[in-house]
């Protein structure tokens, strides 16, 4: 388990203890799976996003009439999330948590919700 500038894994203080604890068991146990999967689900998405990146984001900016973020937007890829899904947060700056372990987003549905949760970050889109 790492410890970011947000917390660990971005959690509030209060749950850091219980899971720095439970961190070696889930190591142990799971770790190496639930990477792989991880890493499997951002290759994929990323060879996908690749080839129509260009496209939707002229669209998107067309129909929101306003330009797209000025900086990246950090994508968390976690093996299962709140409610397993997605969602977006603005704090402390705009990122998309997804988890590789919902079937909702494989094939092609992972790559439309990058830029679907990209845009519902906010009315502008610049960031």
């Amino acid at each position: 388990m790492q410890t970011t500038r947000w917390g660990v894994c971005g959690s509030t203080r209060r749950f850091a203890p219980t899971l720095l604890e439970a961190a070696p068991i889930y190591r142990k146990y799971w770790w190496s799976d639930h990477d792989a999967a991880n890493r499997s689900w951002i290759e994929r998405v990323r060879r996908q996003t690749a080839t129509v990146a260009g496209p939707i984001i002229a669209r998107l900016t067309a129909l929101c009439g306003v330009p797209w973020f000025t900086t990246p937007v950090r994508v968390e890829v976690v093996r299962a999330g709140k409610s397993l899904r997605a969602y977006t947060s603005n704090n402390p700056r705009p990122h998309i948590v997804v988890a590789s372990g919902d079937n909702s987003y494989h094939r092609w549905s992972g790559t439309e919700m990058l830029f679907r949760d990209a845009k519902a970050l906010g009315d502008g889109l610049s960031g």
